[in-house]
């Protein structure tokens, strides 16, 4: 589906790219020629199709196996760090890892085994090491990696001590029970007024100036804190406004957070494609709108439809929300697309709607966040509801919070709030561990087996029975083994996160320790609660000044002049950059005046756009499907087809010739045998300032050439027409010749209703 509509995500070029390389060993010869060396760094997190790109780049075999190829001689060099491996979620499993290197080795690769560290001083260096020597085997294994020491490099600066320290946490109770929601209020409230002291104080830490090791005040941007999950991290947040401190967070997951972020993903599906109705009535259900089931439903069964091209007119919610879904809608049509999304932003009311949330200000940078995305997606020449579908997409197809947008920037005078999987590859002078009290500890229900050649799934069905019980529907043989193997596998990657925890520090590291109190299970950080043993428990300020706020004066002479400023900005803003038309509004200039007395005849059934639209649609998905449907088949496939609120419902008998009569044609039968074909393609064309776009209806390989073909409505059929026509076909035969670099031979106009080509 996505190919067909030209929408693939990053997963997809992959694995298309993998299929290439596979398939033809030329491509390989070529592209090993013109790249003899590969660089792949963080190898730790490959996955098993960049793995099989990369062997099939460097190798030397025809084989279709890419286990079975042998890296050329000094072409291949990786770099990667095992005990870092944390993205089995996201199949760059420790187990490819270990795979790969393996068949370096035995091709002949020389192993040399890094272990200096220069982010982190020699103290805390000294704490992992002998942390992490007893959690980490000697030798490698499938699911863990071997011990390697840290050796620091930094040198020591004289009368500057760094470490490691506990934040004790006490035993909080609720009754009989941990009370486990007390924990990150705590936590946090002590971490920001240790920070603020530390501020206040000019607490020193080590840098290098001037290119020589020397201490120098902290900032904001000294610290960082991480969690094991998002949902805790607007309450350090919250805590550290609370005490002035300024702070950005990455990856939050309040409630609020995210419901705000998957309200704007709603809106802007919904006003993408105003024929989408699920993702209308999604967004209409939704905390903007808020309507009932019940005030949909009366809508509905009262003729209503759930469409933004054209809104009919009335006093109910339901039509008072989708006239506003149209102006957003129409917007996106009319507007360049980043100018579009910031009216969209302003017009719906989610940003009042959200911004003064808690998690406002997280929110907001979400918002434009996304609305850079579109503007960006829309200089290189998207639609607005291209760009859409594209951030859609980069959301599902993004990282493991679906926010797969251009991170939200750090500068050096705020404090990192994130949860642990964006803080790898990130560093920070001081470093909090915190939320110890996480529940971590699963029963697994899916065990993945990856051997590089193929993927193995075991999965259990089971159903929730009471609050915390479960019955089990289904399970493979032997199950009790694999969700052992499972957990094997689960528990070796919790003790690396850990690994990369302790590792973000440079200076200091504070991990929250619990007084007791806190089942194992719920351990966040699980084995590193015991690694800290008698550590030196962090000094946490009874009271701190909160710097106060001081107001600010504004004259009614500043206000102007700031609204006339902004008033010019936005106007300025406001212009479009571009244009955007179809091919079909383009070629008005060439309008087509029907000759005098050339009239459809009576009885030929429904006509106009709409009409044309759900003929391409049944014709997109019998082509697309290689389908030939014949008699009742026909009538029962054409039926499904049409949508069910469709206004031609009661016309499939209007609708069966048109499409018996392409089915039965020579182009079908030539679309039907050809190896590679397309329907329905979206193209697009940037010059002089103006988008153009445009749609090709079908497209197939003809030997080494393309055949183009557009089907038409039209009752009234002559050489006027088919030249009118001819204009558009040129168009996408000059865009398709130039995106695949192929000859089109022939481009033709199939009239439905007469059964014609016209070849032109």
């Amino acid at each position: 589906e996505r190919l067909a509509t030209g929408r693939l995500v990053q997963n997809d070029l992959l694995r298309l790219t993998a299929r290439l390389l596979r398939q033809h060993p030329d491509v390989r010869r070529h592209l090993a020629k013109r790249f003899k060396y590969l660089f792949v760094d963080e190898f730790q997190d490959t996955d098993p199709v960049q793995a099989e790109i990369m062997f099939f780049i460097a190798g030397d075999s025809d084989s279709e196996d890419w286990t079975e190829q042998k890296p050329r001689p000094g072409s291949l060099f990786v770099v990667g760090d095992p005990k870092q491996s944390i993205y089995r979620f996201r199949r760059a499993d420790i187990a490819v890892y270990q795979q790969v290197r393996a068949l370096m080795l035995a091709a002949g690769a020389v192993e040399a085994p890094l272990t200096a560290s220069f982010r982190s001083h020699a103290p805390v260096c000294e704490w992992v090491n002998a942390g992490f020597e007893r959690v980490f085997p000697k030798e490698g294994t499938e699911q863990q990696a071997a011990f390697a020491p840290l050796n620091p490099e930094k040198p020591a600066i004289e009368g500057y001590s760094s470490g490691a320290l506990a934040l004790n946490i006490p035993n909080m109770r609720r009754g009989h029970s941990p009370n486990y929601d007390q924990i990150p209020a705590f936590e946090a409230e002590s971490i920001a007024k240790y920070i603020r002291k530390a501020l206040d104080d000019g607490m020193k830490i080590s840098d290098r100036i001037e290119g020589k090791p020397a201490l120098r005040p902290v900032h904001p941007g000294d610290f960082m804190i991480i969690s094991r999950g998002k949902k805790v991290l607007p309450v350090f947040s919250d805590a550290l406004e609370r005490y002035g401190i300024p702070n950005e967070v990455k990856a939050a997951d309040s409630g609020e957070y995210w419901d705000g972020i998957g309200v704007f993903r709603a809106l802007l599906k919904a006003v993408a494609d105003p024929d989408d109705e699920v993702s209308i009535v999604a967004c209409l259900r939704g905390p903007l709108f808020g309507m009932s089931d019940v005030d949909l439903f009366q809508f509905k069964d009262g003729g209503g439809r759930f469409r933004l091209s054209s809104v009919q007119e009335g006093e109910s919610a339901v039509h008072a929300a989708l006239q506003a879904l149209h102006a957003c809608w129409k917007a996106g049509r009319t507007q360049s697309p980043g100018t579009a999304v910031e009216m969209i932003l302003e017009d719906s009311g989610i940003l009042a709607r959200f911004g003064r949330s808690e998690e406002g200000g997280a929110l907001l940078a979400g918002f434009q966040a996304a609305a850079s995305y579109i503007r960006k997606a829309g200089v290189s020449g998207m639609t607005f509801a291209d760009a859409a579908v594209a951030l859609e997409e980069a959301f599902d197809g993004g990282d493991e919070d679906g926010f797969g947008l251009p991170p939200l920037s750090y500068g050096p005078k705020k404090v990192r709030v994130m949860n642990l999987h964006k803080a790898k590859g990130l560093e920070a002078g001081i470093v909090f561990l915190v939320q110890p009290n996480m529940k971590t500890s699963h029963a697994p229900t899916l065990h993945i087996r990856r051997d590089g050649r193929k993927v193995e799934g075991f999965l259990q069905i089971a159903v929730k029975v009471g609050e915390h019980g479960s019955q089990v529907l289904a399970e493979p043989e032997d199950w009790p083994a694999h969700s052992q193997a499972e957990d094997n596998f689960n528990s070796a990657e919790k003790d690396r996160q850990n690994y990369v925890a302790v590792t973000r520090a440079k200076d200091l590291l504070v991990v929250s320790k619990s007084d007791g109190g806190i089942a194992s299970n719920f351990l966040a950080f699980g084995k590193l609660n015991d690694m800290l043993g008698n550590l030196p428990a962090l000094a946490v300020p009874e009271s701190v000044a909160v710097p106060a706020v001081e107001a600010e004066s504004v004259s009614y002479q500043s206000i102007e002049r700031g609204i006339k400023a902004f008033s010019e900005g936005m106007a300025s803003k406001a212009a479009p950059s571009f244009s955007v038309e179809s091919v079909t509004e383009r070629l008005k200039e060439h309008a087509y005046d029907r000759p005098k007395g050339e009239k459809p005849k009576k009885g030929e059934g429904p006509r106009g756009a709409e009409w044309g639209i759900m003929i391409h649609r049944i014709l997109e998905h019998l082509a697309r499907n290689g389908e030939r449907p014949e008699g009742d088949a026909l009538r029962v496939r054409v039926e499904e087809l049409i949508e069910p609120d469709s206004p031609f419902l009661d016309a499939v008998d209007y609708a069966l010739p048109l499409v018996q009569n392409a089915l039965e044609s020579e182009i079908w039968e030539r679309m039907l045998k050809s190896p590679e074909r397309y329907t329905e393609v979206p193209v697009q064309r940037f010059k002089d300032g103006v988008v153009t776009s445009g749609v090709i209806d079908l497209i197939y390989r003809v030997d080494d050439a393309w055949e183009l073909v557009d089907w038409k409505t039209d009752s009234v059929v002559n050489d006027a027409l088919v030249g009118h026509y001819t204009l558009q076909l040129n168009e996408y035969c000059e865009w398709w010749g130039r995106c695949s670099g192929e000859d089109i031979v022939r481009k033709g106009l199939y009239f439905l209703r007469s059964s014609r080509v016209r070849w032109c």
